[in-house]
Parts: structure tokens; C-alpha cells; sequence
């Protein structure tokens, strides 16, 4: 898709020069909330955005070539000329713009004949954390090491610190330019991989808490729009603590998500074989298991968002203290509350049970955590060189219990970031 860039730039810059009946607010505020949904890459909301725009005001050539252009990324060809030939055949369309939507006509014909296309998107974030309790381990944001508590030893107390979060990325996607006919229905084929380097330096506990992790996934996509997604994806996770090997993860994770009006149930199963590497932990490798099912719809012309979820998960590990299972369900919020930017609250409950029985204590570990997470995100317009850059801001707290009481701890993290994917 990223081949004719040029084409495409000048292809929107000759919109603004489309006739078009005023817009009013409403309408404005979906078009930009359409164009978002684009350019993040949720192209069923953008496009159910342009459409809804349409409905009232049919005559908007400015929100149909958009509409045509979201077709077009999504692979709906036949979509994508229809919509760019009804403002081609309007006779007010002025000849620099008939110019324009013949190119892009060209470059949709191509797109049909099968053209593969590579698409690399580099990303980049940093920030900064404040940790009120470093010493029971990284959190689950970051990865998921076996258990929330990492070395907890009698006589723990909790340590404060500053950090320093950098994450770099690679995203690739490969499209071979055919689709996949499954029944009556058809799907356009996707291959993505995606390299990742993530750095949490702390300033005073770095010898015990540095969060190093090296990932890379990989693997294919189907997706119908409008309709059903699924991918299957294979990840590998290196990751060191305390300047220290740790553990390799190896995961692979199918997902199937099916879209209804206005939102999607996804399913989610997740297999991961985890190999520690210190001998202090040998007896944590394991095979861990889980399966999400959660729900998502959106409000109000999509300026509000509910989402929900349970999880099931099993761990087997070679110590029966760290092998366990256990549920935890989650419910959020996200609302689009001014122009570029939105707050989101999430609310998280989790269960676990373990098998084998605590030393010293000879009793089964038993473990409740409950997680609030608030944040904010803003996306920063023209100015200061830093268009397209989103300024995130979270806190999140944390509070675990158990029965085997030297567990228990609570939690505070809060983290400002800036980032973007070019």
C-alpha cells in the first residue's frame, strides 16, 4: 500500500478543492473520528463512520473519496471504485480533482492484478515511571513472568524508584495482493512480523530490577471486513532481569474475532512454554495455557467504548508450588473526550490457586488481585516537529492478598510516555 505514497498525498491535498455542502458539527466530529479510526488502522470503524456521514449527507465528495480510500486499505476494490467513480461522474468535480481520482483508479486496477506489497513501519516510545513497590517483580503490562510476586522472601519490604522506559520497534506486513475464498464469504490474506526491543532502567535497583526483553512475532491473517478476523501468531520472548538472563518464552496465540453492529466478540487461546535460565528458578519452567473470550461496542457516534472479558488459565510447571490455575475478568471504559484525545479506565479481578504446598507454611497458596488502571492519551498536531506523536499518561494500582501472607503486597505505578509509529 505504501508503494504509491506519493499518489496518495497529492491524491487527499486536491480534496480540499471537491465541492461540498458545509458540514455541520456532528457530522465534522465523525469525519474526524473516521479518519482516526483510518489512520490507526480500524477500518471497519472508519468506514462505518464515512458511511454514517453519507447517510445524511449523500452529496459529500469529500467524506466519499475518504470512504473510497479506507476501502482500498481494507482491500475492498470493487468498494473503492464505486465510491471514487460517483464523485468522478458528478460534473461539478473540478478536472485537478478528476486527475486525481484517475490515479487513484490506476492504482486500485493494479492493486487487482495482484501486486504484492511490503509495508515496514518503524515505532519508537519513551518515558518515565514512578514504582512504589519495585521488589515483587515487573509488572504485567511489561510481560507476564509465572506470577505476579517474583523471589518474594520473608522479611520483604517494599522499595520505591524512578525509572526509565524505552521501547523500540519493526513492524512488517506482507500483502501478496489475493484473497482467500472461504464458503461464500471472501477474506484478504495478510502475513505480519513485528521486532521489539523494551528497556525499564531503574535508577537505585537496577542491579535486581532492569527489565530487558527482546520479542519477535510472526505469522498469517485472514480478514473479512466487516465480517470476521483471525490470525494465528508465533512469539518469542528473551527477556533479562536484573542485567541477568531470566527466561525464553515461546507462545503461539490464535485469535478469532467476529464484528456485529457497533462492536466484536474476540477468543483469544494462548499456549507458552517458559524456560528460566538462573538455577534459583529452574523449578518454574512450565507450560502455561489460557483462553480469553471478551466483548467491545462502541456509543455515540464511537466517542465511548465498553469493553469486558473473562480469562481462563492453567499453568503446569516443574515445582508444584508454581504450577496453578485460576480466572480473572476485566471490565473498561475509553472516551473520546476532546479532539485527538481520550481517557480510559480499566478494572481488572484475578484468581489463582496453586498445587503444591508452601515450604515452611505447608499450605496451599491461595491469591486474590484486584487492578485499576486510569490513564489519558493525546495524539499532538502540527508544531514542534511532532506531529503524529501521542503523549500517554497512566497510574495504576494494584492490591494482591493471600493466605500465605509474606504474598500480600499492594502497588503503585504511574508512567508518562511519548511515542508514535511512522
Amino acid at each position: 500500500m505504501n508503494n504509491n505514497i506519493k499518489q496518495f498525498v497529492i491524491f487527499l491535498s486536491l480534496l480540499a478543492f471537491v465541492p461540498v455542502v458545509a458540514v455541520a458539527d456532528d457530522a465534522e466530529d465523525k469525519f474526524k473520528a473516521a479518519m482516526e479510526a483510518r489512520d490507526s488502522g480500524d477500518l471497519d470503524a472508519a468506514i462505518a463512520g464515512f458511511h454514517s456521514i453519507l447517510g445524511n449527507q449523500p452529496e459529500l465528495h469529500r467524506a466519499r473519496l475518504e470512504l473510497a480510500v479506507a476501502y482500498l486499505k481494507a482491500r475492498k476494490y470493487a468498494e473503492a471504485k464505486k465510491n471514487a467513480e460517483q464523485v468522478l461522474n458528478d460534473p461539478q468535480t473540478p478536472q485537478n480533482v478528476r486527475l486525481a481520482i484517475l490515479s487513484f483508479l490506476a492504482k486500485i486496477k493494479k492493486e487487482e492484478e495482484g501486486t504484492a506489497v511490503h509495508q515496514w513501519r518503524p515505532s519508537i516510545l519513551v518515558g518515565v515511571e514512578y514504582d512504589s513497590n519495585v521488589n515483587v517483580g515487573p509488572s504485567s503490562s511489561a510481560v507476564t513472568i509465572g506470577t505476579s510476586t517474583l523471589r518474594v522472601v520473608p522479611g520483604s519490604t517494599a522499595r520505591s524508584d524512578w525509572a526509565r522506559i524505552v521501547s523500540v520497534g519493526l513492524n512488517h506486513t506482507y500483502e501478496p495482493g489475493k484473497e482467500v475464498t472461504i464458503g461464500s464469504t471472501k477474506a484478504g490474506f495478510i502475513w505480519q512480523s513485528q521486532g521489539n526491543i523494551y528497556h525499564k532502567g531503574y535508577d537505585t535497583e537496577s542491579d535486581n530490577f532492569n527489565l530487558d526483553i527482546l520479542s519477535f512475532s510472526t505469522g498469517p491473517a485472514l480478514i473479512s471486513l466487516g465480517d470476521w478476523r483471525t490470525n494465528l501468531n508465533g512469539r518469542v520472548d528473551y527477556i533479562y532481569l536484573g542485567n541477568n538472563e531470566l527466561a525464553l518464552f515461546t507462545s503461539l496465540e490464535p485469535s478469532f474475532t467476529w464484528h456485529f453492529d457497533k462492536g466484536e466478540v474476540t477468543v483469544d487461546l494462548t499456549y507458552t512454554n517458559r524456560d528460566y535460565t538462573q538455577a534459583v528458578d529452574a523449578g518454574r519452567d512450565s507450560d502455561y495455557v489460557e483462553g480469553a473470550v471478551s466483548v467491545g461496542r462502541h456509543f455515540l457516534q464511537g466517542k465511548v467504548a465498553l469493553s469486558g472479558g473473562f480469562t481462563y488459565f492453567t499453568e503446569d510447571a516443574k515445582m508444584s508450588i508454581f504450577s496453578r490455575s485460576g480466572y480473572e475478568v476485566f471490565a473498561g471504559i475509553n472516551w473520546r473526550a476532546w479532539d485527538r484525545g481520550a481517557v480510559f479506565f480499566r478494572a481488572v479481578k484475578r484468581d489463582a490457586k496453586h498445587d503444591g504446598r508452601e515450604p515452611v507454611f505447608g499450605i496451599r497458596r491461595d491469591e486474590e488481585e484486584e487492578r485499576f488502571l486510569i490513564g489519558f492519551r493525546h495524539k499532538l498536531a502540527a508544531g514542534f516537529g511532532l506531529q503524529g506523536w501521542e503523549i500517554r499518561g497512566t497510574g495504576e494500582f494494584t492490591d494482591h492478598r493471600s493466605n500465605v501472607k509474606i504474598f500480600d503486597f499492594g502497588r503503585e505505578q504511574f508512567q508518562l510516555t511519548i511515542g508514535r509509529s511512522f
